[in-house]
């Protein structure tokens, strides 16, 4: 059973078309969505979305979706916070073993490299998929979690 969390999207000026595009898509796909921004090409610092989105997921069951021109920048700014996992991915076997394999949480997405057609396969590969409790992905999940501060 697909669980339909609290999906938190965020994009900074270079991601925010596609962020858009997703926000829409994932609504008629039955996902709650709340996008925290940025709504328009005024240039926007990728760290202060990335916390936007963070904050909402910690230790909830909540998910994020980050989007900039890379999809690193939103990963490195959203791996500062306790309890977010996050992960730039670029194809859907990658979106698939983000889930399984790490639990990524949050998915940071390279607008400069995907087309929307990608980015929403990777979307619903990431979505569909989840985490596989095996005792190696399990142990190295919990020593990341030490390694918080």
């Amino acid at each position: 059973m697909i669980l339909k969390q609290i999906i938190y999207l965020g994009a900074d000026h270079r991601g925010y078309k596609l962020k858009n595009r997703l926000a829409a898509f994932l609504h008629t796909q039955g996902y709650t969505v709340h996008d925290v921004g940025t709504h328009d090409s005024r240039i926007a610092d990728y760290p202060d979305v990335a916390k936007l989105v963070a904050k909402k997921i910690g230790k909830r069951a909540n998910l994020g979706i980050l989007v900039c021109s890379t999809g690193i920048g939103m990963d490195i700014a959203a791996n500062k916070f306790h309890g977010v996992r996050a992960g730039t991915v670029w194809q859907e076997s990658v979106a698939a073993r983000s889930r399984r394999e790490d639990d990524v949480n949050v998915l940071c997405l390279p607008a400069d490299y995907v087309t929307f057609g990608v980015a929403k396969r990777i979307v619903i590969r990431w979505l569909h998929s989840s985490f596989l409790p095996v005792d190696r992905y399990q142990r190295r999940k919990r020593k990341i979690a030490k390694l918080e501060r």
